[in-house]
């Protein structure tokens, strides 16, 4: 693919969010009744769950109109599955996998056969599971079920298994507590609460980081899918960078941690207008910015971007755990920068970039989806064309980007 530099002008309707419609259907199996989910994501990430939920014995229905009703079934046989390229659907399903007496292993494909995935084997071991990985790195072999207890876990590289931990445990029938020391995306833990609650599961947080799942019963019903902040979020970098752009059906009110873009696109001086369910950004010279990503590690490509359109220096710090990623985005994101003619440093899990004029012509995205939408933004302001290597790996989060990124360039 071949990227021009271009101006932004346009509105776009915001994505459904796979991070939100994964989690729906986590809590819809282990539910008493049927799950209704509205406007259903169809990314690749999400199918991987949507196509694992039937592998196991689920029955998932189309409804029409981007709608599904998933019908709840115990497995009853024992399964080989794939979660494709997905971190969050390996690292979510199998503690909930662990709660049964079936055998499942769980295969990977692409770069997640190359990622870690610290604390499935020895937490489930712990909690009573026989888990076999290949040295921390899928496949991974389930053999359930669980049983409640006090457990601790240390650092995570992820929230995504603590998601699963947190879905699985309130399914049992006496109370388990999981203590964790470091958390990490808390607002990715908060998301999962929210709608754990939702389905009437119970569980009480102690100083952030204490969890008491108590047990529940999961009652199905009817979701909405939210629309995705983090995909709005390159957009709305778009727009702050290259012109003005709209994002319809957002909800400033979601419990999406991601959303945070929206003060910082202030902070740093963009014009931004709140209106009923959209937001518009418009650009405005733009003033270097301190991020810290604990919470936010999606954000980071996108925002490397922003920082080389600000005057001065910008830093953005606790990114190492992008480390393991789809790519390494931390060694990407440098060299994307440093061949691009942008002066940046890397030191103590931080990233300080200089603002200044771009120059690049050749953009590898590692099939990495997040590289490849950074891609994107720096082409805006770029002096020649990109051509830029694997496009078509944002099929994995937003599978309509390119369709949605060339409409507004003007």
């Amino acid at each position: 693919m071949i990227l021009q530099n271009c101006k932004i002008f346009g509105k776009i309707d915001a994505k459904p969010s796979k991070s939100i419609f994964q989690r729906l259907l986590a809590l819809a199996i282990l539910s008493n009744n049927p799950t209704t989910i509205h406007n259903v994501c169809i990314s690749d990430d999400a199918y991987a769950s949507l196509k694992l939920i039937e592998d196991i014995g689920n029955e998932i229905i189309e409804l029409g109109n981007n709608s599904i009703q998933i019908i709840p079934h115990s497995p009853n046989r024992d399964s080989e599955l794939t979660c494709n390229e997905s971190g969050l659907c390996i690292r979510m399903f199998a503690p909930i996998l662990s709660l049964f007496s079936n055998k499942f292993i769980i295969k990977a494909e692409g770069s997640l056969k190359h990622r870690k995935i610290d604390g499935i084997e020895s937490t489930l071991n712990t909690l009573g599971a026989k888990i076999i990985s290949n040295n921390n790195y899928p496949p991974v072999e389930i053999n359930g079920p669980i049983k409640s207890k006090h457990i601790s876990l240390n650092y995570l590289e992820s929230s995504q298994f603590l998601t699963g931990l947190l879905i699985a445990l309130p399914f049992l029938a006496e109370k388990s507590t999981i203590n964790v020391q470091k958390l990490v995306s808390k607002p990715y833990i908060d998301l999962t609460l929210h709608y754990i609650k939702l389905f009437g599961g119970r569980i009480e947080v102690e100083n952030e980081s204490i969890f008491h799942c108590h047990p529940s019963i999961y009652n199905g019903g009817e979701f909405y899918v939210e629309n995705d902040w983090t995909n709005a979020a390159t957009m709305m970098i778009a727009g702050a960078i290259g012109g003005q752009v709209q994002i319809n059906n957002i909800s400033r009110n979601s419990p999406q941690g991601d959303k945070v873009i929206l003060d910082l696109l202030t902070e740093i001086g963009t014009k931004v207008i709140e209106k009923d369910n959209s937001i518009l950004v418009e650009k405005n010279e733009l003033n270097n910015f301190e991020f810290d990503a604990t919470d936010y590690p999606d954000l980071v490509p996108g925002l490397s971007v922003l920082a080389a359109n600000c005057k001065g220096l910008s830093r953005i710090t606790n990114i190492d755990r992008l480390k393991n990623k789809e790519s390494n985005r931390v060694e990407t994101i440098i060299n994307i920068l440093k061949s691009s003619g942008i002066k940046v440093e890397y030191c103590d899990s931080a990233l300080t970039i200089y603002g200044g004029e771009t120059n690049i012509d050749l953009i590898n995205a590692q099939n990495d989806h997040r590289i490849a939408m950074m891609a994107a933004l720096l082409s805006i302001n770029n002096k020649n064309d990109i051509k830029l290597i694997g496009s078509e790996s944002v099929q994995k989060s937003y599978p309509i980007f390119w369709n949605d990124f060339n409409s507004l360039k003007k």
